[in-house]
C-alpha cells in the first residue's frame, strides 16, 4: 500500500481539527518516543510521520495508547489518519495531534527519502535526514504537561503540610482538654473528701432548701451550705434541715 503523496505538507499547511472526511492519508511512522506521563498516570507519545517525501513529529491521543502497546502503532508502521488536530507551538511550528487512525501493515523498512517540512521551507538543500532515532521532539506540549504536574505537585504538598499542621493543633487541643478534665476530676476528688471529712453536705446549685431560722423561713437557691463542727454556725443551724 503507497503512502498519501503530499500529505504531510497539507496537514503542515491546515489549522484547527481536520473536518475533510475524505482526507485521511496514509502515513508511516519513522520513530516512536514516550515523553512522559499526564496527571492520570497515561503516557504520552510523540510521533513523527512520513508520507515518503516529508515528515514531520506529531502527538498521539492518549486514547491510542493502547495501539502502542499491542505494537499497531510502530516504527515503520504504516497508519490510515482518520482524524486530527493542528495545534501551533509558541515559536509558530504546525503539530499535527492524531486523535484517530488505523492499522495498515508494517513493512520493516522506511519507504521514500523524507525531508523536515520545517527545514524544506527554510533551506531547502539542507533537509535530508536518516537518523530518526535522534529527533529532539521540537513541541513544548510535553514541557507544558511538565509543569502542571509540577504546580500539581507543589499544590498538594502545601494542602499536606496544611493538614499536618492542623492535626498537630487538634492534636493539642485534645491533649488540652483532656489535661482540664484531669484537673476537674481531681478538684472533685478533693472537694468529695473536704466534704466528708468537715460534714459538708452535697447540695447542687440548683436545689432551694427552706431553712427555718428562729421560726422565719428561708429559701437557700444555688448555693452551697456548710456545717461546720464546733461553730456557731453548728449551734445556729444544728437539726433545722
Amino acid at each position: 500500500m503507497s503512502l498519501t503523496q503530499n500529505a504531510i505538507r497539507l496537514m503542515h499547511s491546515m489549522s484547527g481539527t481536520s473536518n475533510e472526511p475524505s482526507f485521511c492519508p496514509t502515513l508511516q511512522v519513522l520513530h516512536l518516543k514516550k515523553i512522559g506521563r499526564i496527571h492520570d498516570g497515561r503516557d504520552r507519545w510523540t510521533v513523527v510521520l512520513s508520507d515518503g517525501n516529508n515528515f514531520i513529529e506529531a502527538m498521539l491521543s492518549t486514547r491510542l495508547n493502547h495501539k502502542v502497546s499491542s505494537v499497531e502503532i510502530a516504527r515503520f508502521a504504516l497508519i490510515k489518519v482518520n482524524k486530527f488536530a493542528v495545534d501551533t507551538g509558541p515559536s509558530g511550528k504546525k503539530f499535527p495531534i492524531i486523535l484517530q487512525c488505523d492499522s495498515v501493515l508494517n513493512p520493516g523498512s522506511r519507504l521514500g527519502n523524507p525531508e523536515d517540512i520545517f527545514k524544506a521551507q527554510i533551506n531547502p538543500s539542507k533537509t535530508k535526514r536518516d537518523d530518526f532515532d535522534t529527533l529532539i521532539p521540537p513541541y513544548d506540549a510535553g514541557a507544558k504537561m511538565d509543569e502542571l504536574e509540577r504546580t500539581t505537585k507543589r499544590l498538594k504538598s502545601t494542602v499536606d503540610d496544611h493538614h499536618t499542621s492542623l492535626s498537630a493543633e487538634i492534636q493539642k487541643l485534645e491533649d488540652e482538654e483532656k489535661r482540664i478534665r484531669d484537673k476537674l476530676q481531681n478538684l472533685e476528688e478533693k472537694k468529695q473528701h473536704y466534704a466528708n471529712e468537715y460534714g459538708i453536705p452535697n447540695v447542687k446549685y440548683d436545689d432551694e432548701i427552706e431553712i427555718n431560722a428562729g421560726g422565719k423561713i428561708i429559701a437557700a437557691r444555688r448555693c452551697t451550705l456548710c456545717q461546720l463542727k464546733g461553730t456557731r454556725l453548728e449551734a445556729l443551724f444544728s437539726g433545722r434541715w
